[in-house]
């Protein structure tokens, strides 16, 4: 875990930039969908026996309040499995964004009451973000843009995102033109994984990563959304670029945390 106290230089010269700790919160495996790309595939069985509903909400509160009395206001990336699944999610959420910025990736499968509850209880403030995920193999596109756009007319930080799964890349440029439509920040994530014995993303082809960066970078006009086009062009090109000899703090402000409260650096 990353000291609480700053960092000591020998030199007192040197200016330290205070740090912003970011955590990543693998909250359960457990998901209502059976994407056909999920990194999960095929392994269910064995994934949803890591879930821990022996850890109550409470339990996990204490501990993020014990971590933001030691780091300060950091950030919280919520993953799943389907976080709004957990129970007590909403609650969940509450509490957290008291103390923390807290951004979660979700399907939008929630009913309309939840919805609605979730916008009236949460979405009011800065300090909370929905990276929701656009599923065509599990979810009608209308409905889908129906509730992103209640999100985004709710005045909520959001953006939509597809996987570019390949036998979903013929289809980009419709479902596109469908969120420009509705006025929705869309955008297209490689997929990482191996699909008819090609791995990818090394596997897509020049005119496949032109299609799935185009426009990318207009997303770059909303602060909210730059770490979006940040995370497309790292992985598009992570088979073309080496990090070596590049500054790296993962190890030092971001940390993994899993269902059992493992932490990892």
């Amino acid at each position: 875990m990353p000291s609480p106290q700053p960092d000591k230089l020998s030199s007192p010269a040197r200016v330290i930039v205070p740090r912003k700790v970011q955590w990543q919160w693998q909250i359960q495996y457990a998901c209502n969908y059976r994407c056909p790309y999920c990194v999960f595939e095929g392994q269910w069985p064995n994934v949803l026996a890591m879930d821990r509903p022996d850890i109550t909400m409470q339990r996990w509160l204490d501990a993020w309040m014990r971590m933001h009395r030691l780091y300060g206001r950091g950030d919280i990336f919520i993953t799943g499995g389907e976080p709004s699944y957990y129970k007590g999610f909403v609650d969940l959420l509450l509490a957290l964004t008291d103390k923390y910025y807290v951004s979660f990736d979700t399907n939008l499968s929630w009913s309309w009451e939840n919805l609605r509850r979730f916008v009236k209880t949460v979405g009011h403030g800065e300090n909370i973000r929905l990276d929701t995920s656009f599923h065509p193999f599990m979810v009608d596109l209308q409905e889908f843009i129906d509730k992103a756009s209640f999100v985004k007319d709710s005045g909520i930080q959001y953006v939509c995102r597809l996987v570019a799964w390949p036998p979903s890349l013929k289809r980009v440029n419709e479902f596109r033109k469908a969120f420009d439509k509705a006025g929705l920040a869309f955008v297209v994530y490689p997929f990482q994984g191996v699909y008819e014995g090609i791995e990818y993303p090394a596997g897509y082809t020049d005119e496949q990563r032109a299609l799935i960066q185009e426009r990318t970078g207009e997303l770059d006009t909303d602060v909210s959304n730059r770490e979006q086009s940040d995370y497309v062009e790292h992985i598009i090109n992570m088979d073309r670029q080496s990090p070596k000899g590049k500054l790296c703090r993962s190890g030092a402000i971001y940390s993994r945390v899993l269902t059992d409260g493992t932490v990892y650096r």
